[in-house]
């Protein structure tokens, strides 16, 4: 009998797999990294806000990038093929976080689906930094107990994004089938840029 806590771990590792590639892909370069989010940095997430929601049969998952213009513009001005991000404008930021969320909704969206189940995704949305309340873990009782939360960034020099996904598992045999080895997402395009 699988683990649910290790089937967890293994969405959650998609997840942050899948959030590396996609902005490789997206902005063109191999030059990222992922580390753990500073336990201290958690509570100060960015400026803006950038979400997706996906639910499947069984499972639920938001994807936010929380970013600040100051520190998102570097890997804009990369994926645009600029040298610098003084010319980029807030709108042209954001509408790049978007996608860049968009970009992983598709990409996990179609793991689901090599998996047999059908998901649904929403339209990636911005938010301001502060409204992150109203996306966040909110349970009680039980249901904590079937929803998971993960934070992390990834790195382009000195400037970073921070991800989080939130995860909400109604049937564990589903998701015990969706993070089986096997069938894996190799494109990382960019539909936008």
């Amino acid at each position: 009998m699988r683990d649910f806590k290790e089937d967890v771990q293994s969405l959650i590792n998609l997840c942050r797999e899948l959030s590396l590639t996609r902005l490789k892909g997206h902005i063109g370069t191999n030059d990222l990294v992922e580390r753990e989010c500073p336990k201290a940095s958690v509570e100060d997430l960015g400026e803006s806000l950038s979400l997706v929601f996906l639910t499947s049969i069984g499972i639920k998952l938001n994807f936010k990038t929380h970013f600040s213009l100051s520190n998102a513009g570097p890997f804009v001005a990369k994926g645009l093929g600029l040298r610098t991000d003084e010319t980029l404008s807030k709108e042209l930021i954001e509408d790049f976080m978007k996608e860049y969320c968009n970009l992983f909704a598709g990409a996990i969206k179609k793991s689901f689906e090599n998996k047999g189940f059908d998901s649904s995704i929403s339209l990636p949305f911005l938010a301001r930094g502060k409204d992150k309340v109203f996306f966040e873990k909110n349970t009680t009782g039980d249901e904590k107990e079937y929803v998971f939360q993960d934070t992390w960034e990834i790195l382009l020099n000195d400037h970073f994004i921070r991800n989080q996904v939130l995860i909400e598992i109604y049937d564990s045999d589903i998701l015990a089938k969706v993070v089986e080895e096997g069938q894996n997402d190799e494109g990382d395009g960019s539909f936008f840029f």
